[in-house]
């Protein structure tokens, strides 16, 4: 028994340096819901697109990489056989309509509120979630890769984002963020902390703990919450190593991080 532990214990945590070495330098970038005239593909449609960078200087092959709109699904886009140079770029299109090219994605993104999910096989390399969009608004990060998320009014498809905003921090004032910080520890045996920061109150704070299937293993919170930052305690006693993901809801947002438990 112990030996099959840790052997498993040592193919989890393979597959983590895997995924981390194939994706360094791989970020979600900039996604806009409502495309309503800002850019059109190459059929002349102004569909939902996101947008990949690669802040490394080599180029980055998308072999092995795939993408969701949640982080509970099993089924994921993979991507076609395509490389992003050294500090480039890569426009998909959300649009539902895989006819049209290798790079149109079967889902279109939600303007009401949606998460965008990277994958590599089962691992997550990285996630978005927004609230309510406008037309020809997108969600980007500044500086691109690594800086926060934020709406602006002057989208930057294929090139690096600009430091311009909607409203009080690239925010308009009815959208209170939150923040889905990083676990420590992390990996962890059999305790963590989830830390959360809200920049306002909620009415309804939910946080979830999923297994890589996508079931629900254990809610962390679900309740109110004020403005300040919390510090959720996780007890993963009971349950198998392996990689789980937690997912945070409040006002339409959705944000999610990896943990690996290793026993």
């Amino acid at each position: 028994m112990r030996r099959e532990t840790t052997t498993l214990a040592t193919a989890l945590l393979t597959c983590a340096f895997a995924a981390t070495r194939a994706s360094a330098g791989l970020f979600l970038n900039e996604a806009m819901p409502i495309n309503n005239d800002t850019i059109a593909d190459e059929g002349g449609d102004y569909d939902d697109w996101f947008e990949l960078y690669n802040s490394s200087a080599t180029p980055i092959s998308l072999f092995g990489f795939s993408v969701s709109d949640s982080p509970e699904d099993t089924v994921t886009w993979a991507f076609p056989y395509t490389t992003i140079p050294g500090h480039g770029f890569l426009i998909v299109w959300a649009d539902d309509d895989q006819e049209q090219g290798p790079l149109h994605a079967p889902f279109k993104l939600s303007g009401s509120g949606e998460s965008l999910v990277l994958w590599f096989g089962s691992t997550i390399v990285d996630s978005v979630s927004w609230g309510p969009a406008e037309a020809d608004e997108s969600y980007s990060r500044l500086p691109d890769g690594v800086g926060e998320w934020s709406w602006t009014d002057q989208p930057t498809p294929e090139a690096s984002n600009k430091a311009t905003g909607i409203g009080d921090g690239g925010l308009p004032p009815s959208r209170p963020m939150f923040a889905l910080e990083p676990a420590r520890p992390n990996p962890f045996n059999p305790r963590t902390t989830v830390p959360i920061a809200l920049d306002a109150a909620v009415k309804r704070l939910r946080v979830v703990a999923y297994d890589v299937a996508g079931r629900a293993v254990e809610t962390l919170y679900d309740a109110p919450a004020d403005a300040g930052t919390m510090r959720l305690s996780w007890q993963a006693s009971d349950l198998p190593s392996g990689i789980y993901v937690v997912r945070a809801e409040a006002d339409g947002q959705r944000q999610s991080r990896k943990l690996v438990l290793l026993k």
